[in-house]
C-alpha cells in the first residue's frame, strides 16, 4: 500500500553482492493480471550512498564501445 516502507535488495549479477536501500511506496498499479507495479522514492539517499549504488549497478554492466556514437537526427526528436 503506498505510504509503506519496503526494503529493496540489488542482487549483484556477477558476485551475488547485495545492495540494499530502504523505500517508501508511492504509487501502486493494480491490474487483474498484467501490468501491475509500484513506484518507490529511496529514503536517506545521500551522495555518498548514491555514488555508491552507481557504482555497484555499473560494475555489473558489460563495457561500452567508446568510439561509438550515437546520431539524433532532427525528425527521430519525437521519439525523445
Amino acid at each position: 500500500p503506498q505510504g509503506e516502507l519496503a526494503r529493496v535488495v540489488f542482487v549483484h549479477p556477477d558476485d551475488g553482492s547485495e545492495f540494499v536501500l530502504d523505500a517508501r511506496v508511492v504509487r501502486t498499479v493494480e491490474r487483474p493480471t498484467e501490468s501491475r507495479g509500484i513506484g518507490v522514492k529511496f529514503e536517506d539517499m545521500t551522495s555518498e550512498v548514491e555514488e555508491a549504488f552507481e557504482a555497484f549497478i555499473v560494475s555489473g554492466l558489460p563495457e561500452l564501445d567508446v568510439e561509438a556514437q550515437f546520431i539524433v537526427e532532427e525528425n527521430d526528436s519525437e521519439l525523445l
